[in-house]
């Protein structure tokens, strides 16, 4: 058997470093965690009114256009290339009095720099008098870059700045602001799995895909919110062309594709807006409403059995439905919003609500919900995995940045990805690939499994063995040690077992 000591000493003959995690966070619960404003005293600590506990406190000295940038510490600074086109910068702002003489209301900033540069973010959101979020995608189509190039600004950010003052005005009383919740971060996914960005596309709601592995991806303009009218996405296969297809639907937020034309066209996609449900022809556009009316006063998600009958959740009525020649009520769950379907290979029907709690439904609708387990945050929608590792697991993404994988079985929860900043869509294409759509930085992530492949290099080698018993005996917590293959809470000789099962194996 193994000790720790020639687990240790085989590790770093192999050449193993350790994980490497570019991110850094500031609560402020406690003190202003070495942020600065060039000695000005201006800056302070408050210990309650934050989002929640303490936050840093600005009370504005310097009359119209004064200089109320904070500035963050070392922990925040250094190599921020393994952010580039995944990472965010996220952070709350309070305007507490706005004082008089308002001339303007500012918008949310930051400014990185370094040797290779500098680049402004600008957020399209003004500053408020409730506490407001803003997520900087580290992407450099959403940074200004004012000198230099953003590879090389990347490589060496020496000083990151938080525009906290947010209002020019002229006195004789100013503006007192606060700052709360800094993170700079990238989403994670446990071990044998790996995460990229597939497209960049706005406010990604639902999400479905064909055959083919084309998505679908529905549209809610102002993130969540509205019931505007706006079209449906198209994304092709490789990620490579978003383009608008269909006309305009009143709330298009939830996707589903009619294989085999169970309400329309064969291959049509469904489209759940408001109280109707809609159909689009992906190659020619057309577009016309299929089902309208009682009980769908607010569909939040769709799903077909392998019977052909679509199962419903729609909010309002808190009901699940089923259409199957006519419609017919389901499941009913008063003020609890049921918000997520999936349905296994035995045409096991699972619900969410926002509430978090899943549930198991009788097909036929005689019985009643048998309780499965509770997730935390609010649930928004779910997806059966049909193969690998996680085979039969139910995916569950919530508003506040998390998947949990959840065993039907036994009712276990635990972190599947992590470090999103607001999850609404969330569907397998028919590789297996997990697609997930985060409409607060405008993405849809690819989550891709190779078992076994710790380093994502494509094969499972040495260094994915090294990298494992590095972490032998450490326990995972709520965030998963690379070895923790089984994702049984700790890396032991079950995970060795695992990676050496597939010892040799080259990644497709």
């Amino acid at each position: 058997m193994f000790n720790r000591i020639g687990i240790f000493a085989l590790a770093a003959l192999l050449g193993w470093h350790g994980a490497v995690t570019n991110a850094a966070t500031s609560t402020f619960d406690s003190s202003l965690e070495e942020w600065t404003l060039a000695g000005n005293p201006a800056l302070s600590h408050q210990a309650t009114g934050g989002n929640p506990g303490g936050f840093a406190r600005y009370d504005d000295h310097s009359g119209p256009e004064g200089d109320g940038w904070i500035i963050a510490p070392s922990e925040f600074l250094g190599d921020w290339s393994a952010m580039d086109d995944v990472g965010t910068l996220s952070w709350d702002h309070l305007i507490l009095d706005a004082g008089d003489g308002v001339a303007e209301i500012l918008h949310g900033e930051a400014v990185i720099s370094g040797p290779g540069g500098s680049a402004r973010y600008v957020s399209a959101t003004p500053f408020a008098e409730a506490w407001t979020s803003f997520v900087a995608p580290i992407t450099q189509s959403s940074w200004s870059v004012t000198d230099g190039s953003w590879q090389a600004l990347l490589t060496d950010v020496t000083e990151l700045r938080l525009r906290i003052e947010a209002v020019w005005n002229g006195g004789p009383a100013l503006d007192v602001t606060g700052i709360d919740n800094v993170a700079l971060s990238r989403p994670q996914v446990r071990p044998g799995f790996t995460l990229e960005v597939f497209a960049s596309i706005s406010n990604p709601i639902g999400i479905t895909a064909d055959s083919v592995g084309n998505l679908y991806v529905g549209n809610d303009p102002p993130g969540g919110s509205s019931w505007e009218p706006a079209r449906i996405r198209f994304v092709s296969h490789d990620g490579s062309t978003v383009c608008e297809i269909g006309d305009l639907i009143p709330d298009p937020d939830t996707v589903v594709v009619d294989h085999y034309g169970y309400l329309g066209a064969p291959g049509n996609v469904l489209v759940g807006a408001g109280p109707s449900i809609w159909q689009v022809d992906p190659i020619t556009g057309a577009t016309s409403e299929v089902l309208s009316g009682p009980p769908l006063a607010n569909v939040a998600q769709m799903a077909f059995d392998s019977t052909g009958r679509l199962i419903v959740c729609a909010g309002g009525p808190d009901v699940v439905s089923v259409v199957a020649g006519s419609m017919s009520v389901l499941a009913s769950f008063p003020g609890r919003s049921p918000a997520g379907v999936a349905i296994d290979g035995d045409d096991n029907i699972f619900i969410c609500h926002q509430t978090g709690e899943l549930y198991l439904l009788d097909s036929s609708g005689s019985e009643p919900p048998e309780h499965v387990a509770g997730i935390p945050g609010g649930i928004v929608g779910l997806a059966y995995t049909p193969s690998g590792i996680l085979s039969g697991h139910i995916m569950a993404a919530d508003l506040t940045g998390t998947v949990y994988s959840v065993d039907p079985d036994t009712g276990e929860v635990l972190p599947f990805a992590t470090g999103f900043s607001r999850l609404e869509g969330i569907a397998y294409g028919p590789t297996g690939d997990l697609f997930i759509g985060d409409p607060e930085v405008d993405r849809i992530y690819r989550v891709t499994s190779c078992f076994g492949d710790l380093d994502a290099d494509g094969d499972v080698d040495l260094a994915d063995l090294a990298r494992l018993l590095g972490q032998y005996g450490e326990t995972s917590g709520m965030t998963y040690e690379d070895g923790d293959l089984d994702g049984d809470g700790d890396v032991d000789l079950a995970d060795l077992a695992e990676l050496l099962g597939v010892y040799g194996e080259v990644c497709e």
